[in-house]
């Protein structure tokens, strides 16, 4: 795909329409339990359909675009959000998003009850001070060495690939979790 529409979409403003959200599970390691999900933001354009999140991610951030990105996502994780489960959602979070204002301040209204259920991740701090904690993991070599290793969470295509919000909730009824170990 052509950087150009792309760029000319992202700095006239996504759609929130066409931003959808789906949800990969994280789970406990040592229950075996699923305790939350990381959740993944989709672009659907009209005219050239799902756009890779490689194609735009990266010319969002470099162009500042991102913050209007997540300003117009935000909503999508707010409602994602269920505390009373005791299951988080995450969402990944770039620098320029934590140094906006606009941003910051939408952040700081959601509300109590709502934001519980929500953590925020920002992956470059993350892989430098908790990468030993949470691993995404395809296959079952991974799984093992990963146990081995003492690491305490685990999201990743071994257990499932994204999944809109509604089949995420089916997911997690229909996975009082069977032992994958």
């Amino acid at each position: 795909m052509t950087e150009n529409w792309i760029a000319d979409a992202l700095a006239a403003g996504l759609d929130p329409s066409s931003l959808k959200l789906h949800l990969q599970p994280v789970v406990s390691l040592a229950s075996d339990r699923i305790v939350g999900a990381e959740s993944f933001i989709r672009w659907r354009d009209s005219l050239h359909g799902l756009v890779p999140p490689s194609d735009w991610i990266p010319l969002a951030e470099s162009t500042g675009a991102i913050v209007d990105c997540a300003l117009t996502a935000l909503p999508l994780w707010t409602e994602c959000s269920n505390p009373g489960t005791g299951r988080l959602v995450s969402f990944n979070l770039d620098g320029r998003q934590l140094l906006a204002a606009e941003f910051m301040d939408a952040m700081l209204e959601i509300p109590a009850e709502v934001a519980a259920g929500l953590a925020v991740e920002i992956p470059y701090l993350q892989f430098t001070a908790d990468w030993a904690n949470r691993v995404a993991l395809e296959h079952r070599a991974q799984l093992e060495f990963a146990q081995h290793a003492g690491v305490e969470l685990a999201q990743g295509f071994l257990y499932a690939a994204p999944l809109t919000p509604s089949a995420f909730a089916a997911y997690v009824h229909a996975h009082a979790r069977t032992a994958l170990g």
